[in-house]
């Protein structure tokens, strides 16, 4: 490397250049050689981190570079178009995703990521664990719409990689079993299959002494029968854990990736990744019906007024559930109007009490009133028009 150029080239000042060429020019031809050497690896490391800055900041969007289009994006990670523009690649995953074509782009993924070379792959250079990175995380985005045998190839192929790229994993299959099983049944069924992909995993792992390799499904199967009916236990997962990272390079990588795997993969097997599915949920009518009842319970003793209170002022959570308030006021005072007569001396009392009850408490505004007097007839009488 000639110190001149290379100085140039990174913005050194002219002044330092003469001063840094004066110095050089006094060393031996082996001094001068062994500097020069060093600055070529300076200058290699530099234009490697350049390069990957240049990716990271066309994936985010800080800069600004147009995308490929799918067929050209397509074409080039099936190897058609030998020539491609890294930062552009980058920024099409971007586009697709930002533009409503995920679902897309998860096929033009796996058509590029099914290929043995690749999934059995485990050495990457810096761009290649970038684009996996950054593709894993698309078929998992769209993990739920994607057929069987598609859902089962990532994780059969690609679940350690993709806790590896940082894939919420864990997320993912809570939001799967949940939304995609309307009943029991099917709720099981679903954690069969996850189980039973998890159990096809032919992902290989530099656990083993002297750094052989453990394909993860042997290593399911090792830890229920090492743990039995304690698979879940955290404490018993952690000694598992340590004990096989005890002699691997990167062991807070894999700690971590053991630590998750094998969380998911225990609790599907009891079948409590997430304890209850969308159609376990009751809809918007059952929700409505149960608070409604208990609003009226509690009308009937006025030692829970205050529980009415707090439904109508505050965000209302019952024991039983987690549901927000969904019954408006009218509703509910339209029920205690048709379950109720105001011919009866006491009732009339109540309500009236209740009606002061609920202005204080702010639920109800000064103009407002459950009753209201009838001159004409002398006698309280509900209030139609609230």
């Amino acid at each position: 490397v000639n110190i001149s150029d290379f100085a140039k080239k990174y913005g050194v000042a002219a002044d330092s250049i003469d001063f840094l060429s004066t110095q050089y020019d006094g060393f031996s031809d082996v001094v001068k050689q062994t500097i020069s050497n060093a600055f070529g690896e300076l200058e290699k490391i530099g234009e490697e981190m350049i390069s990957q800055i240049e990716l990271i900041a066309a994936f985010l969007k800080v800069s600004k570079v147009d995308a490929y289009t799918k067929k050209e994006f397509a074409d080039v990670l099936s190897g058609d178009i030998s020539t491609y523009d890294g930062p552009r690649l980058a920024s099409t995953v971007r586009y697709l995703l930002d533009n409503g074509e995920g679902f897309a782009l998860s096929t033009i993924a796996y058509e590029h990521l099914h290929v043995v070379d690749i999934y059995k792959k485990s050495i990457y250079s810096w761009d290649e664990a970038f684009y996996l990175t950054i593709l894993l995380h698309v078929p998992f985005i769209y993990f739920r719409q994607l057929d069987w045998e598609f859902q089962e190839f990532w994780l059969s192929f690609y679940f350690v990689k993709a806790q590896i790229a940082g894939v919420p994993l864990t997320h993912v299959l809570q939001d799967y079993l949940y939304q995609e099983t309307s009943t029991l049944v099917d709720y099981v069924n679903e954690n069969i299959f996850l189980l039973k992909s998890l159990d096809k995993n032919k992902e290989t792992l530099p656990l083993g002494l002297d750094g052989e390799s453990i394909a993860l499904g042997s290593l399911f199967k090792d830890y229920m029968l090492r743990l039995g009916d304690k698979f879940n236990d955290g404490y018993k997962r952690e000694e598992y854990i340590d004990e096989h990272v005890a002699h691997v390079e990167n062991k807070g990588l894999w700690k971590h990736v053991l630590r998750k795997v094998l969380y998911i993969y225990g609790h599907i097997k009891s079948v409590d990744l997430i304890e209850k599915n969308r159609g376990s949920e009751p809809n918007e009518k059952e929700i409505f019906d149960t608070q409604m009842e208990h609003l009226l319970t509690w009308w009937i003793d006025e030692d829970f007024w205050s529980l009415i209170a707090d439904y109508f002022t505050k965000e209302f959570k019952p024991k039983e559930n987690e549901y927000p308030s969904v019954v408006p006021l009218e509703p509910f005072l339209l029920q205690i109007q048709a379950n109720e007569s105001l011919e009866d001396q006491k009732t009339q009392e109540k309500v009236i009490r209740f009606n002061e009850f609920l202005r204080e408490q702010g639920v109800l505004k000064e103009d407002q009133d459950i009753v209201v007097y009838n001159q004409q007839t002398s006698a309280f009488e509900w209030n139609t028009s609230l």
